[in-house]
């Protein structure tokens, strides 16, 4: 919000932080927010995210123990790559 000067559109998830009170107040003091428009609780079709995350959890980072950050982030990225090669 601090670098940009045009109105903001946000599109967030069902997730109940995004629809907390401490959210709620801050979208009525910003001038420059021009919308939270709050998916579905579960709407993949709307939100491909949830492809991406649902695709990383059942195969690559299911049974993995990841002990550092480093680690957790090679995991992703080694999903990622694996999601590109098989579409």
């Amino acid at each position: 919000m601090r670098t940009h000067d045009r109105p903001i559109l946000v599109v967030a998830n069902g997730y109940s932080v995004h629809k907390a009170r401490k959210v709620l107040k801050y979208r009525q003091q910003e001038p420059r927010l021009l919308c939270i428009h709050i998916l579905p609780a579960y709407s993949p079709e709307l939100n491909p995210d949830e492809y991406v995350r649902s695709y990383l959890k059942s195969g690559h980072l299911e049974r993995l123990i990841l002990r550092t950050k480093e680690a957790f982030l090679n995991a992703v990225k080694q999903g990622l790559r694996s999601l590109e090669t098989t579409g």
